[in-house]
């Protein structure tokens, strides 16, 4: 029933995100959240201008401008979407956080938590075969600091938390949040329409549908920012720049450019489709710096985006949900692809499958042994016809055995076999020296068929590099040098924080907690 609820749950937010591109965009309305700009009494715009500009509506840049409109400065929030809120409107908003003896006063549990422990618990789930290069311990514990002043200043405006996760399964403790005063959306929408009415009460104008084409640069400092909206061109002056754009996730050519090794894959992006990377381009034609090791925030293993496209019900094969393909009716037992086995073109076992959902993107990405494919056996009903559904696209492979299944596909047959015989024995067993996977989710693959190979791939739902910012998030030129009034928070300058793994919820507690301070940062330039 879990996921029938939160499917039904998301159609609406996933009307919004079709806007950006990534869903059934026909059913799909824009809800502008735009503050008309003024006239100069003659019917044409008059020019534009604010202490502080905000490029984007995520949680980073609500963050931003709330603040910053909270604490008296005029803000412009530009948002090239029809709405606001990028991907973290179809999310329960769940942020983690650290409850340590540095923030006591906000706490909303009892813990005898520690800041060491924290970082502790951070490396280690971080921990990789890859170096962390970008990885800043430092910028990472003042960020845990300042995570449960984020919820407090959320709480007083309004929202209320519970707890989502704890330290033993994640490794950080996460509240999800809710907004009492409005009725409908998940958490991460109604945290996004607060931040909206306490800005707006301040006085901060929201131009939707605007898109930031450029920086204005001068004497080496931002100035103000170019947009195309609504009203067509125009150059909105400010003192400071906060850059709240996301990630390049919508963006093929910089995806492919940044982690190469996913395009063997087939990958499936499941995040906001407007996130292009276009604050991330903008600030590097201002002279800003880039990571040199981006990344992507994977989620679930998914079957290939074009048997979705088919049949949106192969969604049912997913563990959780796609994000952006509401499914019918409730899951199917034991159809799970993370509950069978998974083998590379050369039938081999390469991941833990109902392992860590990063940990099994890098497995795949490592090996380098595409296309993987999940072995489906005896299939009947409903699964059965799902799975029959996919055999024109050349993505699911049929045979009745499992040497036949293996020619079908070109991998070889002793291999396969060989790689089913050890699975079954360490179901039999209970126990997974290979890849650790755990028991209950080990079931050994029938004796007869039909056998099916349905082609997987990783999916992701958002990435992981940009510009390089300061502690005071400052974008910095490759010599390493502040840009003058540019400041950078949320998705696309938030390397620092992660390896190729990441904390779930961390991003969304962090993101607003680097749109506040950054705010504060800008404010106290400015005066």
């Amino acid at each position: 029933m879990m996921k029938k609820s939160l499917s039904l749950l998301l159609a609406l937010c996933l009307a919004l995100l079709a806007l950006a591109g990534c869903g059934p965009a026909q059913e799909a309305q824009p809800t502008p959240s735009a503050n008309s700009p003024a006239t100069d009494g003659e019917g044409a715009a008059a020019p534009l201008s604010a202490d502080l500009i905000v490029v984007g509506s995520g949680l980073a840049g609500m963050g931003a401008a709330t603040y910053a409109a909270q604490n008296g400065a005029s803000v412009i929030v530009v948002e090239k979407q029809g709405y606001l809120g990028g991907g973290i409107v179809a999310s329960p908003g769940n942020m983690a956080v650290a409850e340590i003896a540095e923030n006591q006063e906000f706490h909303l549990s009892e813990t005898t938590d520690t800041l060491a422990d924290a970082e502790t618990r951070w490396e280690t789930a971080i921990a990789d075969t890859v170096p962390a290069e970008s990885l800043d311990m430092d910028r990472v514990a003042s960020l845990m600091v300042e995570s449960m002043k984020t919820i407090s200043w959320l709480t007083d405006m309004g929202a209320v938390f519970s707890p989502s996760f704890t330290i033993e399964s994640n490794g950080m403790a996460g509240y999800r949040p809710d907004v009492p005063t409005i009725e409908s959306g998940l958490g991460g929408a109604k945290v996004i329409s607060l931040m909206e009415s306490v800005a707006e009460a301040s006085g901060a104008v929201f131009l939707s549908s605007t898109a930031a084409s450029s920086l204005v640069v001068e004497d080496g400092a931002v100035t103000g920012v170019v947009v195309s909206g609504p009203e067509g061109g125009q150059t909105i002056a400010a003192k400071a720049v906060i850059l709240a754009a996301g990630g390049f996730g919508g963006n093929e050519e910089m995806v492919l450019k940044a982690v190469p090794e996913l395009a063997s894959t087939g990958y499936y992006y499941q995040g906001v489709g407007g996130d292009t990377g276009d604050g991330i381009r903008i600030a590097v034609e201002a002279g800003a710096a880039t990571y040199n090791d981006p990344w992507v925030v994977a989620t679930t293993l998914t079957p290939h985006g074009d048997l979705i496209a088919a049949n949106k019900q192969f969604g049912k094969l997913v563990e959780g949900m796609i994000y952006t393909v509401v499914v019918e009716d409730d899951a199917i037992e034991g159809a799970s692809i993370n509950d069978q086995l998974i083998v590379n073109a050369q039938g081999v076992r390469v991941i833990n499958e109902a392992g860590d959902k990063s940990r099994q993107l890098s497995g795949l990405i490592d090996s380098n042994t595409a296309p993987y494919y999940a072995l489906y056996a005896g299939a009947e009903g409903e699964l059965a016809e799902i799975l029959e559904s996919g055999l024109d696209t050349g993505y699911v492979i049929k045979a009745g055995t499992l040497e036949a299944l293996a020619a079908a596909a070109g991998i070889d047959a002793a291999a396969l076999q060989n790689t089913v015989n050890t699975y079954n024995e360490y179901a039999r067993t209970g126990e997974d020296p290979d890849f650790g996977k755990p028991a209950e989710r080990m079931h050994a693959v029938a004796e007869e068929g039909p056998y099916y190979l349905v082609r997987v791939v990783p999916s992701f739902v958002a990435t992981m590099g940009g510009v390089r910012t300061n502690e005071n998030y400052q974008v910095l030129t490759t010599e390493g040098a502040a840009i003058g009034g540019l400041y950078a928070a949320g998705e696309m300058a938030h390397r620092f924080l992660y390896s190729r793994h990441f904390i779930s919820g961390a991003s969304n507690g962090f993101s607003t907690t680097m749109g506040r301070l950054a705010a504060e940062a800008a404010l106290a330039a400015i005066g």
